[in-house]
C-alpha cells in the first residue's frame, strides 16, 4: 500500500488549497445570491417570476456538491492542523456553517416549491429574504478570508518554518511510503498483530480521507432527501405527506356499491371508492385543502370527488368539502369517487395538486401521488341470531366498539309511560300493533353519525316475521313519546305480526347484518 505524508503536502500547497476553497465558495456565493435576489424581487413586486421549476432554478444539486467538496477539504485541513496544534477555529466555524447551510437549502427548496403554487405570506417572504441575505453575507466574509490566505497569507502565524526544522520535514516527507500487508500464515498471532499495526498506520496517515468519505456519505443522503422533496414520488397509504398548508395521511380506502343501510346505490357499471384520511393544519392560520385539487387516477382515467354522495357514506366518516383545518389540529375526513368498474385495477393513484409550472402560455400542474389499495366491502357478513339478553358486538362494522343487548319485547295496542309520577297512556292512531323493545346500547364515542339506539334502528333496522311458510319484511314507525325517558322504544307495525311465532329485528350496517330473535 502506497501512502503520502499529508502534512508536508499541506505546508507546500497551503495557498493553492485555499485558492481552490475560494473558487468553490465563490460559486456557492453566486447561487445563494440568486436565491436572495429572487426573494427580494418577490417581496417588492408581490408576484412570482415563473421559471420551468423554481426549485431547480434556484436550489441546484451542484450547490450540494460544492458544499460537500468544501466540507471535505476543510475537515482534511482541520485534522492535519490539529495534529500539530495549529489554529483551527476558523475552519471549524466554516464546517459548522456549511452543515447548517445544507439544512437551510432544503428548507428553501420546500418553500420555493410551495411558492410556485400557493404563494407565501409576506412575513415568510421577508424571513426567507433576510435568511438568504445573512447566508450571502457569511459567504462573502468567508470568500474574502480565503482569498487573503490564498494570495497573501501570513505564514508566520502558523509557523510552518519552525515545523520544517523541528519536525525535520524535508523533501523525503513528500515521498511515497510503502506499507507491507503480507500474511504470515505460519503465525496467526503475529499476523493479527501485524494487521492491527498496519491498520493503525493506515488510519494515522489517512484519517482525513476516511472522515471525508463519511462526509460524502452524509452528503449523498442529503442530496437524496433533496431529490425526494422536489420529485413527484409515489407515496403509500399510512405515510405522512407534507404539503404547504397541511400534512396528509391516507388511513384506509374502500370499494363499495352500498350505502350505509346496505342498499345498492351505484349506477350500473360503477362502484364507489371511498378514501379516509387524516389532515393536520400546519399553516399560521386555518386553511383548507381544495377539493378541486384532488384527482383519482384509475386505469389512466381521472375522476373527481363526488360530494353529492357523501350522505350515503355517513357511517364511514365526515365528507370533506373544503373545510378549514385548524392550525396544529388533526381532523379525519372521507372523499368519494364514482369510478367505472372496468377502471378499478391494481394501480389506483390519489393525486393532489402540490405546485404548478408555467412554460410559455402553458400551465403544468404538479401532483403528489399516493398509491391506494382499496378493500372491497360489499360481501355481506351475517352475525347472530342473538337471543334476548345476549350481547352483540359491532366491532366488525363501522360502529366500531359498540354493543347492543335486547332485553325484552312486548306487543300491545296500548302502552303507558310515567312523567313526574303521572302515568300517561298512548296508543296507535291507526289501531296497529305497538312493539315495545327494552334494550342496553353502548355506542362507541368515536361514532358520530348516530347518537342513540333510536337513530340506529331508524337508519339501519327493520322487522321481519314468519308469515306462514315465508319470512316477510315489515316496516315500522317509531312512535316513542318525546317525553318518555328510559331504555325502550315503541314501534308501530301492522297487526299481521300478532299471527307470527317468530319475530326478528334485522340491523344492517353496510355489509354487516345483525339478526336479533325477539320471539
Amino acid at each position: 500500500m502506497i501512502l503520502k505524508k499529508p502534512y508536508a503536502f499541506l505546508i507546500k500547497n497551503f495557498k493553492r488549497i485555499h485558492f481552490i476553497l475560494f473558487i468553490l465558495n465563490a460559486f456557492l456565493s453566486y447561487y445563494v445570491y440568486k436565491t436572495y435576489k429572487f426573494f427580494l424581487d418577490y417581496q417588492k413586486i408581490g408576484k412570482t417570476f415563473f421559471k420551468d421549476d423554481l426549485v431547480i432554478e434556484y436550489i441546484k444539486p451542484s450547490m450540494f456538491i460544492l458544499i460537500g467538496l468544501c466540507i471535505l477539504v476543510l475537515i482534511t485541513i482541520v485534522v492535519l492542523l490539529n495534529q500539530k496544534q495549529k489554529p483551527i477555529k476558523l475552519y471549524i466555524i466554516m464546517i459548522s456553517y456549511y452543515v447548517i447551510l445544507i439544512v437551510f437549502l432544503l428548507l428553501n427548496a420546500k418553500y420555493l416549491n410551495v411558492l410556485q403554487f400557493d404563494g407565501l405570506e409576506p412575513k415568510l417572504v421577508r424571513m426567507f429574504k433576510d435568511l438568504n441575505f445573512l447566508s450571502l453575507f457569511i459567504q462573502v466574509i468567508f470568500s474574502l478570508i480565503l482569498l487573503i490566505r490564498a494570495v497573501g497569507f501570513d505564514i508566520k502565524k502558523f509557523d510552518f518554518g519552525t515545523d520544517i526544522v523541528a519536525l525535520e520535514i524535508d523533501v523525503s516527507d513528500d515521498e511515497e511510503v510503502e506499507l507491507t500487508t503480507g500474511i504470515d500464515i505460519d503465525d496467526v498471532s503475529g499476523k493479527s498483530r501485524k494487521r492491527l499495526r498496519e491498520l493503525k498506520y493506515f488510519y494515522a496517515e489517512n484519517k482525513s480521507v476516511l472522515i471525508g468519505g463519511i462526509i460524502l456519505v452524509i452528503l449523498a443522503f442529503s442530496i437524496l432527501f433533496y431529490t425526494k422533496i422536489i420529485s413527484n414520488e409515489t407515496y403509500k397509504e399510512g405515510m405522512i405527506i407534507p404539503f404547504y398548508r397541511s400534512e396528509l395521511k391516507i388511513n384506509k380506502s374502500y370499494i363499495t356499491k352500498l350505502d350505509y343501510k346496505g342498499q345498492t346505490i351505484s349506477p350500473k357499471g360503477y362502484s364507489y371508492i371511498i378514501i379516509e384520511f387524516d389532515v393536520k393544519g400546519i399553516y399560521t392560520e386555518p386553511k383548507e385543502m381544495s377539493t378541486d385539487n384532488f384527482r383519482l387516477n384509475a386505469n389512466n382515467n381521472n375522476y373527481h370527488i363526488t360530494t353529492r354522495k357523501y350522505k350515503n357514506f355517513t357511517d364511514m366518516g365526515v365528507g370533506y368539502i373544503d373545510q378549514k383545518i385548524p392550525t396544529g389540529e388533526t381532523k379525519t375526513y372521507i372523499i368519494v369517487f364514482e369510478v367505472k368498474e372496468e377502471d378499478i385495477k391494481e394501480d389506483i393513484i390519489l393525486k393532489y395538486a402540490d405546485s404548478k409550472t408555467i412554460k410559455g402560455s402553458k400551465v403544468i400542474i404538479n401532483y403528489k401521488d399516493i398509491k391506494i389499495n382499496p378493500n372491497d366491502i360489499d360481501k355481506v357478513n351475517d352475525f347472530g341470531p342473538f337471543s334476548l339478553n345476549s350481547q352483540s358486538y359491532f366491532g366488525y362494522s363501522f360502529l366500531k366498539e359498540s354493543h347492543l343487548t335486547i332485553n325484552n319485547i312486548e306487543l300491545s295496542n296500548r302502552f303507558e309511560y310515567e312523567v313526574n309520577n303521572n302515568k300517561i297512556p298512548f296508543s296507535s292512531a291507526l289501531n296497529n300493533t305497538i312493539i315495545k323493545l327494552e334494550y342496553l346500547f353502548d355506542l362507541d364515542e368515536e361514532v358520530t353519525y348516530i347518537s342513540n339506539f333510536k337513530d340506529l334502528i331508524n337508519e339501519h333496522g327493520f322487522i321481519s316475521y314468519n308469515d306462514g311458510e315465508n319470512i316477510s319484511k315489515l316496516s315500522f314507525v317509531d312512535i316513542t313519546p318525546e317525553k318518555y325517558v328510559g331504555n325502550a322504544v315503541f314501534l308501530e307495525v301492522s297487526n299481521k305480526i300478532k299471527e307470527s311465532d317468530n319475530i326478528f329485528l334485522i340491523i344492517t350496517i353496510r355489509n354487516c347484518r345483525y339478526t336479533y330473535k325477539l320471539k
